[in-house]
């Protein structure tokens, strides 16, 4: 963190950001970008993303910029959960963020939100991977079923088909 070494070094906390800008760093994806690394340390994996404990750290920089690359690298979108699988970091407020803001798209399917790219040869690509897939019917709620269920034993003659 760059107040205790700061104080450590005995240098000002913008002397300290001029000396890791030099060198090279990350800021942490995590924790809100309070951790920092140099950039000669992290093995990132194949997603460019690297931990130490809990802190995260990305080749794209921030959580925001993190959860836009993996999205525009993912063939068929990602999901909540596999984002924050994939961070080990709580993002729904950051997601909806991003689509408000036109960063990213999300396309419902089921009970799931699937967030795609906002380019548009990737967002076909992938939603074309998504319409292929054999995807496993969600089953009905059971508040649902029996609402269906009372409105066919009022109405006898209705017909689903």
């Amino acid at each position: 963190m760059i107040k205790p070494l700061s104080e450590k070094i005995e240098y000002s906390m913008p002397s300290i950001r001029r000396f890791l800008a030099n060198i090279g760093y990350f800021s942490s994806l995590t924790h809100n970008g309070r951790w920092y690394t140099l950039s000669h340390v992290p093995r990132f994996n194949h997603a460019g993303i690297w931990f130490c404990d809990t802190i995260g750290f990305s080749k794209s920089g921030s959580l925001t910029q993190t959860i836009i690359h993996l999205i525009n690298r993912s063939q068929q979108g990602l999901t909540a959960e596999e984002i924050i699988t994939k961070l080990r970091s709580r993002c729904h407020s950051i997601l909806v963020g991003l689509c408000r803001s036109g960063k990213l798209q999300r396309y419902k399917l089921g009970r799931s939100n699937i967030y795609l790219s906002v380019d548009p040869d990737i967002c076909v690509q992938q939603r074309r991977l998504i319409d292929q897939q054999n995807l496993p019917s969600v089953p009905l709620a059971a508040e649902i079923a029996v609402l269906v269920l009372a409105g066919a034993i009022r109405h006898p003659d209705f017909s689903f088909t």
